[in-house]
């Protein structure tokens, strides 16, 4: 909890289980407004990146466009 506290950008770097059930509203809950998840093992689903889009979250990903 204390390394997302008001963190501007999340970075997933590895595809270990207790990263695949983070939720978008943890997430959300705790980094500031509008920030970047990168992810870096393309594993959060449409759902989990729809969600963030909708609070204006950005979200990027390893091999896809930045669109």
């Amino acid at each position: 909890d204390d390394v997302l506290h008001e963190s501007n950008c999340t970075i997933f770097a590895t595809g270990h289980d207790e990263f695949k059930n983070i939720t978008p509203k943890y997430l959300m809950r705790r980094m500031k407004s509008e920030g970047l998840v990168f992810d870096g093992r393309n594993m959060l689903s449409q759902s989990f990146k729809a969600e963030l889009a909708e609070k204006k979250f950005s979200y990027m990903a390893v091999g896809q466009s930045a669109e």
